[in-house]
């Protein structure tokens, strides 16, 4: 079984719990992804999944990585370099394995809410900080560590700031023909597209997973109106955001 390539909309850490996968992306070309390994794809990046044994995997998506130790952080941002990335075992470490094991019956039981979720994505950040050796952190955070000072990153820590392309580039210092020609370049569509593509996946997530008011989420993304708000939101996700919101409190 294949999984087709798509590019990659947050950074992603997959945690392989069982089976076996043929990974193919810049950051791990032609690798061989195993039970009991963790790899990570960071935004805007194009990876496809051949499925070689019947897998079970956890994801773990974020738009940046959590800083818990600044000195930390920056070693390992020197250290990566050129350094080759490849997959990281996790059963080397049984903090990790115990919390995966906790993450999956949570899951499986539906016991997830959004404070939940945050208090558990910042424990993982620490078990990963604190029981791997800086070496073997700074590979893993190599894709990260490497765009940081690119566009992609420019676009991920400013795409809320913006209300439109023309804002979006004024914000980066860059003309608007060449504001949307690196644009497209790098993320394979153009800016306005991908602009609304992002804001509609922020707007659905904040409104299943958080518990932000229907208003507070309104004008967060920059809506004159509630009203202006709904009609979004029937035109993209063909229903309310209270609808959207009471549809997340049923399946509680």
């Amino acid at each position: 079984m294949m999984i087709p390539q798509a590019r990659c909309m947050q950074n992603t850490i997959y945690f392989l719990i069982s089976g076996k996968v043929l990974v193919k992306s810049e950051e791990h070309p032609m690798t061989t992804f195993s039970s009991g390994q963790f790899i990570l794809q960071p935004i805007g990046s194009r990876v496809e999944f051949h499925i070689l044994e019947s897998c079970e995997c956890i994801l773990y998506l974020f738009d940046r990585p959590q800083n818990v130790c600044n000195d930390r952080f920056l070693s390992g941002e020197t250290m990566a370099g050129n350094m080759t990335v490849t997959p990281i075992v996790m059963n080397s470490c049984t903090p990790l394995v115990l919390y995966l094991e906790g993450m999956k019956k949570y899951i499986n039981d539906a016991m997830l809410c959004c404070n939940f979720l945050q208090a558990k994505g910042t424990e993982l950040i620490y078990i990963l900080n604190c029981y791997y050796p800086l070496k073997e952190l700074a590979t893993f955070y190599a894709p990260i560590y490497r765009y940081t000072k690119s566009f992609k990153y420019f676009v991920m820590q400013n795409y809320l700031k913006a209300k439109d392309v023309e804002s979006f580039a004024q914000l980066g210092g860059y003309s608007l023909p060449t504001f949307r020609r690196i644009f497209k370049e790098t993320f394979g569509e153009p800016a306005y597209q991908w602009m609304v593509k992002k804001k509609c996946q922020d707007i659905h997530n904040d409104l299943i997973t958080t518990n932000q008011s229907i208003s507070e989420i309104c004008y967060k993304y920059g809506f004159e109106s509630l009203a202006n708000f709904s009609h979004f939101c029937r035109a993209n996700f063909g229903k309310s955001p209270r609808t959207i919101r009471n549809e997340r409190i049923g399946n509680i």
